[in-house]
């Protein structure tokens, strides 16, 4: 009998969707380095989802990450470096690796590179030649680290943006 109700409880919480807050992390980014911005919405907690609905929230990645930064992304590498977790908070630390796109839009748009992110023909003309330039060879890479916060709701960690504190300002 014991058995079977151990059994029955690690069905439960597998089925209740519990996570570690390291493991909601590294699950939105991969998400979202790939382009999969309806699956990395459900690791962001209701209170945001509240605020900036799933188009919204599809529209502004795709802003933020346009064809050509998301097409590098076997060039994206991230490591968990600390979490800390305070009864229904935790906070993940994460230290990126990524493509130094400030440095290789340079290469072709000299200082003018930003235009990649605004102007949609720059940003096509952009994705097709930096799949050109590194099909063979790795970009040049920088390390960033980035603190993300989360909150546990109904036995899952998900995200926290305070999206609400953001649209005030």
């Amino acid at each position: 009998m014991k058995i079977r109700h151990g059994f029955t409880l690690i069905v439960l919480l597998l089925a209740a969707g519990c996570s570690s807050p390291g493991e909601t992390v590294d699950q939105y980014l991969g998400s979202v380095y790939r382009g999969q911005f309806d699956n990395s919405y459900q690791y962001i907690c209701n209170a945001d989802r509240q605020k900036v609905d799933l188009d919204q929230y599809r529209e502004q990645m795709e802003q933020a990450l346009p064809e050509f930064v998301r097409s590098l992304y076997n060039h994206y590498d991230w490591q968990i470096t600390s979490v800390d977790i305070q009864q229904t908070k935790a906070t993940v630390k994460v230290q990126f690796t990524y493509p130094n796109f400030p440095k290789m839009l340079g290469e072709i748009f000299g200082s003018n590179w930003r235009r990649a992110y605004t102007d949609p023909a720059a940003a096509e003309m952009a994705d097709r030649q930096l799949r050109t330039l590194y099909a063979e060879k790795p970009p040049p890479l920088l390390t960033a680290d980035q603190t993300y916060k989360l909150v546990k709701e109904n036995m899952q960690w998900l995200l926290f943006f305070d999206w609400a504190a953001k649209q005030e300002e």
